[in-house]
């Protein structure tokens, strides 16, 4: 489907139009309700299960936000991976990876901090964090372990200054 500078510019824009969803409340909501001094929400099974740490496969909400962060990465991991493909200008090409690398950033950063132990958990950080995604490569016997939260927060690190070193100062709208 990446055929053109603009096809790859397309599914860039569609990384941001999911993390668009995402963070129209619902990241919000979630961090606020696994923070501390949360009154437990009344009325609603999906707060109150998120709430209680005890969210099942039935809970859309919880699942469908998890899964949205995986999907933007996707998607930014999808440009990097096409790149190759096409002759683009080297600003162009800059962009695209400083872009792509700050969603990888930071869909990574907020699901660790979501559904992992918190850093300082251990002295190392040796706990289990999430999985780390890097291509764009989807194959039906796929599964990639936990990496710790050590490993997750480098992973983002290292994206953060891969975009800071590619994104231009100013980047229109």
């Amino acid at each position: 489907a990446i055929q053109s500078e603009d096809d790859l510019q397309q599914v860039l824009i569609s990384a941001y139009d999911v993390l668009a969803n995402t963070y129209n409340g619902n990241a919000q909501n979630m961090a606020n309700l696994l923070s501390d001094h949360v009154a437990r929400p009344v009325a609603d099974a999906r707060y109150e299960s998120i709430w209680t740490r005890s969210s099942t496969i039935f809970n859309t909400y919880s699942n469908q936000t998890f899964t949205d962060w995986y999907i933007a990465n996707l998607r930014a991991n999808t440009v990097l991976d096409n790149l190759d493909r096409l002759e683009l200008t080297e600003n162009t090409r800059s962009r695209v990876i400083g872009e792509a690398s700050f969603i990888r950033a930071l869909t990574h950063f907020d699901v660790v901090r979501l559904y992992a132990q918190p850093y300082g958990f251990t002295s190392d950080n040796s706990h289990p964090g999430v999985a780390i995604r890097t291509t764009s490569e989807v194959t039906a016997d796929a599964v990639i372990d936990r990496s710790s939260v050590a490993e997750v927060y480098n992973f983002v690190l290292d994206n953060i200054n891969t975009a800071k070193e590619n994104l231009p100062l100013q980047n229109g709208n």
